[in-house]
Order: structure tokens, then C-alpha cells, then sequence
């Protein structure tokens, strides 16, 4: 026989504890409201002090984790005080991670333009290096061409023999 469901017995006592927390809420002007739930410092609801006050064994902060329709009904009274919800820690550790994973991925984009960079930076270093060497072998060819025309000499040897032999 399955285990009896604890969620009925802490229902039981937590709908008359919110609606009598929310009914202590609005009572107070608009402008001098304050959280009535039990919050944290940084305005979450502090479920373990939620159970403190229902007077349950500090186990059962469990299951208003885990049981929907525990969080639900103090998350509703929670959001009308402006409260962040049970669980939103949680959803801040996965808005934490996504955050994680973008730095990561844009890490390893810079890593990787970076090693690309420093490609393109060899490259241009040996084109640079091509390109000094070609330059010097157009001077060398101009001055071979400009012989020419000044002694009608040709200055290189034809290794056909083809020209006047």
C-alpha cells in the first residue's frame, strides 16, 4: 500500500496561514507594504522559516521544492507581495549556467580568432617576405633589360644556343 501523501495534511495548514498573511499584507497602506511571508535578504521566500511558522518538522521544506501544489499556492501570495517565487533560485542557477556556457562558447570564438589572427599575421609575414624577393628579382631583371638597350648585348646566356651560333 502506497504511502499515505503529506501534501493534504500541510495544505490544510497553509491555505488559512497565506490567506491570513495576505489579508495582514493588504490591511497595510500601499506605500508602507512589506513582505508578510518569510523572505530572505535578497527578497526571495524563505521556506525554511515558512515552515518554522506552520509549526512543521524542518524536513518538510522538501516538499514545497517538489510539490506543485504546495509552491504554487505560496508563490501566488509570494508574487502579490513581491516576493521571488519558491524555486527561482533554481532558475537563477539556469539563467546562471546559459550565461556560462555563452561566456565559454565566446571564449573559445576569441581563442579561436585569435589563433586565426596569428595565421593571417605568418602569412602576410612570408607574402611580405615573397613579395621582397620578387621585387628584387624585377630590379635585377629591369637592369639586364636597360643593359640591353644600352650595348645591344645580350647579358645572360641562351641555353639554346638559338641566337646568332
Amino acid at each position: 500500500m502506497p504511502a499515505k501523501s503529506i501534501v493534504p495534511t500541510i495544505i490544510a495548514l497553509l491555505e488559512p496561514y497565506l490567506d491570513a498573511k495576505l489579508a495582514a499584507f493588504e490591511a497595510v497602506p500601499s506605500d508602507r507594504r512589506t513582505p508578510t511571508l518569510p523572505a530572505t535578504a535578497d527578497g526571495k521566500v524563505n521556506v525554511t522559516g515558512l515552515v518554522r511558522e506552520l509549526g512543521l518538522k524542518p524536513f518538510s521544506v522538501q516538499h514545497f521544492h517538489r510539490k506543485r501544489e504546495l509552491f504554487d499556492a505560496v508563490n501566488i501570495v509570494a508574487e502579490a507581495m513581491g516576493l521571488a517565487p519558491i524555486g527561482s533560485r533554481a532558475l537563477d542557477d539556469e539563467a546562471a549556467e546559459t550565461v556560462r556556457a555563452k561566456l565559454a562558447r565566446a571564449g573559445n570564438a576569441e581563442k579561436k580568432a585569435s589563433e586565426d589572427l596569428v595565421e593571417a599575421l605568418r602569412r602576410i609575414d612570408l607574402l611580405t617576405a615573397d613579395n621582397e624577393h620578387l621585387r628584387q628579382k624585377v630590379l635585377q631583371l629591369e637592369a639586364q633589360i636597360a643593359a640591353i638597350y644600352e650595348t645591344g648585348d645580350r647579358p645572360f646566356h641562351d641555353p639554346f644556343g638559338a641566337a646568332g651560333d
